[in-house]
């Protein structure tokens, strides 16, 4: 047996099986239920989930197929279809207007929308839309949302939740998930009957068991862990009241059961306090971090940028100063946390933005603050990251450069990279960006047409190295380049002496 799961109303016990055989049981018997094939599968099941009304059927195997049945009036295959090309890892059903649909994740980082009734007029399960919900993370599992039927919580490989709208399959939100050693690869809604009012939330982290109070805002005073043994927990899920759990251990072979008691939360959450203060337990050092002054200097010059920068105003951070909500992504990136335009254009749209607007799409510093806290990742990039990174870029072309001891790219390549490759850079943005970063003033950028000749980027050196890269263009770790190894072409800063395509300079 690798997979049970009990249908909504109780009739049908699911059991699958590694060999990848079905079969539903009659949960008070455990008599199969008689004439019913469902050897469709040549592979082990490994989830297995219920529509609300007890009226579909589906399940996962470890081929990356999923299989689609209908219970009622008579049980029979809808279809099975390949959806992804990496494991899935969850499977879930919503229902809105009467209008049932079925949404699949993968490590692939897709996600799948089924409509069930197209699919079952046509006797065929094919999805209806596909979207990429994050290139560099995986999802691993998925809820619907507690507070709104058309809403997914996605739990995400990089300690995030992400809230996906299904009208619009666009993101809606991102808010900060534990900060465990493992991730969060099985999340549940707990229907507590004895606590009213509250959404609580269960999950499980490698070897450890936990609980989430609602609504999700990454308040690191609003979840608990317990560690349930030495191994990973393989299979979780609660009483239909909320007032056990059970818990499966990869190694050992009985069930564990666990009393929940959500007052602890409660209890913890009075602890953490309101406002900013408790999203300052995620920072090292609390409120003494320096990224709280970087914080509010970046918000300061957000400020400047609109209000004039020789405004003689004296500029201080309080809760009645504001910034547009066009200013965010540059204080984003000022802060270390890097989106893509993709991104970017959903943050802007996001449900925590938009209710923490004061006027005229303006935020306060603490609305923005909270925001930031759930995006940031005080370890997210490390030298590490940084050279594998390196050594994508000298791939480009030349795959052989990927293994070797020290990667270079030549210039004209790596100009090719920033314009052709991934979300583009004009040459005008790649010539001014590259020239900041070398260390020339502001004034010395140009505004210029269609760049021909690669020899205008003569202020890099013909050949970039992983230690020029890191040292001078990124500024990383506080390490230095020595400029006597690499003598970078000269390149005429005064206007007069540039090359023809320069038109106008900028002040």
């Amino acid at each position: 047996v690798s997979c049970l799961k009990f249908s909504t109303n109780g009739n049908i016990l699911a059991c699958g099986m590694s060999d990848g055989t079905l079969y539903c049981l009659e949960p008070t018997t455990l008599l199969e239920i008689p004439e019913q094939d469902f050897n469709k599968s040549k592979t082990s099941i490994h989830t297995i989930e219920f529509c609300n009304e007890s009226r579909y059927l589906a399940y996962a195997d470890k081929d990356y197929i999923i299989a689609l049945f209908t219970i009622e009036p008579k049980f029979s295959l809808i279809g099975m279809f390949r959806a992804h090309y990496k494991p899935i890892t969850d499977v879930t059903f919503t229902v809105w207007d009467s209008v049932t649909k079925m949404y699949s994740i993968g490590r692939d980082g897709y996600l799948n929308e089924y409509d069930l009734k197209e699919c079952e007029e046509n006797q065929r399960l094919t999805f209806s839309r596909r979207i990429l919900v994050e290139k560099q993370t995986e999802p691993l599992a998925i809820v619907r949302s507690p507070a709104c039927s058309k809403m997914l919580i996605i739990s995400m490989s990089c300690s995030h939740f992400r809230f996906l709208d299904t009208d619009s399959m666009n993101l809606a939100d991102v808010k900060k998930s534990p900060s465990l050693d493992d991730n969060i690869d099985i999340f549940l809604e707990l229907h507590c009957g004895n606590v009213s009012g509250n959404q609580y939330y269960l999950f499980a982290s490698g070897c450890k068991i936990g609980l989430i109070k609602g609504p999700l805002d990454g308040n690191p005073f609003k979840w608990m862990t317990i560690r349930a043994g030495t191994s990973k927990i393989t299979e979780l899920c609660a009483s239909r009241e909320g007032y056990y759990a059970f818990s499966i251990i990869d190694t050992d072979a009985y069930v564990q059961m666990w009393k929940i008691t959500p007052s602890n939360l409660d209890f913890l959450e009075r602890i953490g306090g309101r406002g900013l203060k408790p999203y300052f337990a995620l920072l090292k050092g609390g409120k003494k971090n320096p990224i709280i002054t970087q914080l509010q200097e970046l918000f300061c010059l957000a400020l400047m940028q609109h209000q004039g920068l020789y405004k003689l105003e004296e500029l201080e951070v309080s809760n009645n100063r504001e910034i547009t909500l066009c200013e965010v992504p540059s204080i984003l990136r000022g802060m270390g946390a890097f989106p893509t335009n993709m991104e970017i254009e959903s943050l802007l749209n996001m449900n925590s933005l938009k209710s923490s607007l004061i006027s005229n799409q303006r935020l306060t510093f603490n609305c923005f603050a909270a925001f930031f806290f759930n995006l940031y990742h005080e370890d997210d990039y490390t030298y590490h990251h940084i050279e594998k990174a390196f050594r994508t870029i000298c791939s480009y072309g030349q795959p052989e450069n990927v293994n070797v001891t020290e990667p270079m790219i030549r210039r004209e390549d790596f100009i090719k990279v920033l314009e052709e490759e991934g979300e583009k850079f004009s040459p005008f943005e790649t010539y001014n960006l590259l020239r900041t970063l070398v260390g020339h003033k502001e004034g010395d950028r140009y505004f210029y047409g269609e760049l021909e000749d690669i020899s205008n980027f003569k202020f890099l050196p013909p050949k970039i190295s992983f230690q020029y890269f890191v040292a001078k263009l990124i500024g990383f770790g506080g390490l230095k380049y020595d400029e006597s190894e690499e003598v970078p072409d000269e390149m005429p800063l005064n206007l007069y002496e540039a090359e023809p395509f320069l038109i106008k300079e900028v002040n």
